[in-house]
C-alpha cells in the first residue's frame, strides 16, 4: 500500500511525539489530537473497557458530546455483539474499519444505527484497538460523517503501523505505573531499568538503560543482563514467594551490580533487573564539570538548545552544516550520559546559563475540549 512521504513525516512525528508522553493520562490526550492530524476525523475516543462486566467504563472524548456515550451505555451497549466478541476471543485484530466488518449490513438496520450513529454523525468508523499481555485493554475509535468518504486503505495502513508504537507506549507506561505509581522515580533514575514478561520479552527500558544499550562500549550488556534474568527465572519459577537476587558480573573495563526481582499481577509473572554501570572516562567527565566539559561550540550549541531552537535553525544561527550540529549534540549526550536535547539543555542549564528558561520546559497541558468519561 503507497504512503506518500507528507504521510510518512507525519507519522514519524506522531510515533516521536507519544514516546516522549511520561504518563497514560497525558498519552491518552495526546494520542487522540495527533491522530487528527494524521488522519482526517470529525470526533472520537479512546475508551477502557472492563473485563469483569464486559463494558466500556472509562475514557477520553474528542469532539463528541459526552451525552452520547451515556445513551450508548444506558441503551446499546448491551446489544453490542462486536464487543462482546473482543472479550471473548484472543486473536484481536490491531485495527479495524467498520465497513469492512462481516456484520456491517446487519449493524445498518439495526436500532442503534439510526437512533444512536447516525443521528450523531457516527458513520464512518476506524478502530484501534489496544491489547495488552493478551488482554484487550483499549479501544480507540475515530467517525466520519456520512458525507465524508470511508477510511482509505492508505490511512489504515498508518493506522496498523501506529498501532504497534502505541501498543509499546502504553505498556511502558502501564508497567511503570504498576510498579512504582512516580514515572520520574523510574524514567530518570541513575541505575538502568529493565521489565521483562515471563516469556523474557524486554517491555521497558529506563532512559539510563536505553542509553547504555545505544553505546558502542555497551556492546553485548543487554544480552548479558536478559541472561541473568533468564536463569533467575528458571531456578525461581516454582517459589511461592516474590524471589529477589543479587550479584556483580565482570564487564570489559568495569563491574556491574545487578538486583533481579520476580513478581506477579494478575497472573501473569515479571521480571525486573536494576544495574549499576559506570564508565570511568564518563565519571570523571562529569567530575569536571560541564563548564570544562564543553567546547565553546558546544556551549554555545546548548544555549540554543535550551531556547527551544531546532537542528536547523541552529545550523543558520552558528553558519554550520546540519550534519556537524548533529555531530556537537551527539557528543555533548556522550561526555554528559543524558539521553535527549532536552535532558541534555535542563542537565547543562545550571553552570551555563545565567537566564532563567525554565518556563520554556513546561509539560503539554490536556487540551480543554477532551471530555473525561467516568
Amino acid at each position: 500500500m503507497h504512503i506518500s512521504e507528507t504521510e510518512l513525516v507525519r507519522f514519524n512525528k506522531i510515533a516521536l511525539t507519544i514516546h516522549e508522553c511520561t504518563d497514560i493520562d497525558l498519552f491518552e490526550t495526546t494520542l487522540l489530537r495527533s491522530l487528527q492530524e494524521l488522519v482526517l476525523y470529525d470526533n472520537g475516543g479512546y475508551f477502557h473497557p472492563d473485563p469483569a462486566t464486559r463494558s466500556v467504563t472509562c475514557g477520553k472524548l474528542l469532539d463528541t458530546d459526552p451525552k452520547i456515550f451515556q445513551n450508548y451505555k444506558k441503551t446499546y451497549e448491551k446489544h453490542d455483539f462486536h464487543l462482546n466478541h473482543l472479550f471473548s476471543t484472543s486473536n484481536i485484530l490491531p485495527t479495524e474499519r467498520r465497513s469492512d466488518s462481516n456484520y456491517f449490513s446487519a449493524w445498518k438496520k439495526s436500532p442503534s444505527f439510526a437512533e444512536l450513529y447516525l443521528a450523531n454523525n457516527l458513520y464512518h468508523m476506524a478502530v484501534i484497538n489496544v491489547v495488552t499481555q493478551g488482554r484487550f485493554t483499549g479501544r480507540i475509535c475515530m467517525y466520519r460523517k456520512l458525507s465524508r468518504n470511508d477510511f482509505s486503505n492508505s490511512e489504515m495502513t498508518l493506522f496498523y503501523l501506529l498501532s504497534g508504537h502505541i501498543q509499546s507506549v502504553y505498556t511502558k507506561l502501564q508497567m511503570a505505573e504498576l510498579y512504582s505509581g512516580a514515572w520520574d522515580v523510574l524514567e530518570h533514575a541513575n541505575q538502568g531499568i529493565c521489565f521483562f514478561d515471563q516469556n523474557l520479552h524486554c517491555i521497558y527500558v529506563n532512559q539510563r538503560a536505553n542509553l547504555l544499550f545505544k553505546q558502542n562500549f555497551c556492546y553485548n550488556l543487554y544480552s548479558r543482563l536478559q541472561e541473568i534474568c533468564r536463569e533467575f527465572a528458571f531456578f525461581h519459577h516454582d517459589a511461592y514467594y516474590m524471589p529477589t537476587q543479587t550479584g556483580t558480573i565482570d564487564y570489559k573495563y568495569t563491574k556491574i551490580n545487578y538486583s533481579c526481582f520476580s513478581y506477579s499481577h494478575n497472573e501473569e509473572h515479571y521480571l525486573q533487573i536494576v544495574f549499576d554501570y559506570y564508565d570511568k572516562k564518563a565519571h570523571q567527565n562529569i567530575k569536571k564539570g560541564y563548564k570544562d566539559l564543553f567546547t565553546e561550540r558546544e556551549k554555545m550549541i546548548v544555549k540554543l538548545i535550551a531556547q527551544g531552537k531546532t537542528n536547523k535553525e541552529i545550523s543558520e544561527l552558528l553558519i554550520i552544516s546540519l550534519n556537524t550540529v548533529k555531530t556537537h549534540i551527539k557528543n555533548m549526550l556522550l561526555k554528559t550520559g543524558t539521553p535527549s536535547r532536552a535532558a541534555l539543555a535542563v542537565k547543562a542549564l545550571s553552570p551555563l546559563l545565567s537566564t532563567n528558561y525554565s518556563n520554556k520546559y513546561k509539560k503539554f497541558s490536556p487540551v480543554e475540549d477532551l471530555y473525561t468519561i467516568q
